[in-house]
C-alpha cells in the first residue's frame, strides 16, 4: 500500500523535482535520450519512501562536506511515475506531458551495439531533448489562476 498520496508527491516534485530528458553518447554507439525524474533532497527518509512506492534508486552525494540524496527513474518507471502524479502537477505539469509523448513517440528502445537509431528517430529525440531542456531553464515560474482553482478543490 502506498504511503505517499499522489497530491503530496506533485507538489514535492513541482517544489524538488526533475523531469528531464537526459541525452549522452557512449563509446562507438548511437547517441541516447532517456527519460528522467530526480528528487534531490537532504531527507534521505522521504526519498525512501519515494523508493518504496515507486522503486528507482537512491545515491548520496556529498560536496563540500554537505549531504545530498539522489532518487531517480528512468524509463517505463518514470513514465509510469509520470501518469500518476501528473493530474496534480502545477509547475512541472508541461514538462510531464512532454515526457509522456516523447515516450510514447519513441519507434525503437535505446540503440544496441549491433542497432544504431536512424536519422529521423535521433532527430526526433532530439527535438524533444531540446524543448525540454528550454521548459526546464531556470526563469520564473507563471501559472494559470484557473489550473491553480482547480487544484485547489
Amino acid at each position: 500500500m502506498s504511503k505517499l498520496s499522489p497530491k503530496y508527491v506533485a507538489g514535492f516534485i513541482d517544489g524538488e523535482g526533475c523531469i528531464r530528458i537526459d541525452k549522452y553518447k557512449p563509446a562507438k554507439r548511437s547517441t541516447h535520450y532517456k527519460l528522467q525524474v530526480i528528487v534531490v533532497n537532504t531527507n534521505l527518509e522521504i526519498l525512501l519512501l519515494l523508493k518504496e512506492d515507486f522503486s528507482g534508486y537512491i545515491h548520496k552525494h556529498t560536496h563540500k562536506g554537505h549531504v545530498a540524496y539522489y532518487w531517480s527513474l528512468y524509463g517505463e518507471a518514470a513514465t509510469t511515475f509520470i501518469k500518476k502524479v501528473k493530474p496534480y502537477l502545477v509547475i512541472k505539469r508541461t514538462q510531464a506531458e512532454l515526457a509522456l509523448e516523447f515516450q510514447a513517440k519513441k519507434t525503437v528502445g535505446k540503440p544496441a551495439p549491433n542497432r544504431k537509431l536512424s536519422k529521423e528517430e535521433l532527430e526526433l529525440r532530439d527535438a524533444f531533448y531540446q524543448r525540454m531542456k528550454e521548459l526546464n531553464a531556470r526563469k520564473p515560474v507563471t501559472t494559470t489562476k484557473g489550473h491553480l482553482s482547480e487544484m485547489m478543490v
